[in-house]
C-alpha cells in the first residue's frame, strides 16, 4: 500500500504543507513518513503522531508482530529563502510469535535550536527531562525503561544558522 498525501487537514488550517509522503508498501517490513513543512513545531508535531497513529495501526493490523528499527531523520533546508523542516520517520514491522509480539507503538519526543550542537542537545535533554513525558509514557504501559536502540536523535544546521536537534523515544508494549 503506497500513499501520497496533500496533508489536505494541515493545508487548510494551516497553509504550510509542502510535501508528505506515506509508505508502507505489503510486500515490504519498512514503514516510512516523510514531512516537508515551513514551521519547525507543527512539521515535528504532525509528523510525530501522523507517523505513530500510521505505525500503530499497521501494528495491530499485522498481529503478531514487531516493531524494530525506529528512526529520525531531520534535515533542516531552504527553500526561496524559507526555511523547510523535512523530518523522515522509519521503522520495520515484522512477523512475531504472539508472545513476543508488540500491540502498541508510542513516542514522546522534543525539537529545540541552539547556538551549538551541545547546546541543542542540551535544551531537549532538560526539556524532556523537566516535562516528565517520557516517564509518564513508560508508567502507563507498566514498562521499566525505554531500550536503548529505541532512543533516536537527530541534528541539522549550521554554525552561522543555528542547530535544530530532535530526540525520540520510542515505546511498544505488548498487548
Amino acid at each position: 500500500m503506497r500513499f501520497t498525501l496533500a496533508l489536505v487537514i494541515l493545508t487548510c488550517f494551516t497553509g504550510l504543507a509542502h510535501a508528505q509522503t506515506l509508505d508502507c508498501p505489503k510486500n515490504t517490513d519498512r514503514c516510512t513518513l516523510i514531512l516537508e513543512m515551513p514551521r519547525a513545531g507543527i512539521a515535528h508535531d504532525a509528523s510525530a503522531n501522523t507517523f505513530q497513529d500510521l505505525v500503530g495501526k499497521r501494528l495491530k493490523a499485522l498481529y503478531p508482530s514487531k516493531v524494530l528499527d525506529p528512526r529520525i531523520d531531520l534535515v533542516v533546508y531552504k527553500d526561496n529563502d524559507q526555511f523547510i523542516w523535512r523530518f523522515t520517520w522509519t521503522c520495520r514491522i515484522v512477523k512475531a510469535t504472539p508472545q513476543d509480539a508488540d500491540w502498541y507503538f508510542d513516542r514522546r519526543g522534543t525539537l529545540l535550536l541552539g547556538p551549538t550542537p551541545d547546546v541543542a542537545r542540551n535544551r531537549v535533554d532538560a526539556e524532556i527531562s523537566a516535562s516528565q513525558k517520557v516517564t509518564e509514557m513508560r508508567q502507563h504501559y507498566h514498562l521499566p525503561n525505554v531500550p536503548q536502540s529505541f532512543i533516536r536523535d537527530s541534528f541539522s544546521g549550521s554554525n552561522a544558522e543555528g542547530w535544530w536537534y530532535v530526540k525520540e523515544y520510542f515505546l511498544v508494549a505488548p498487548r
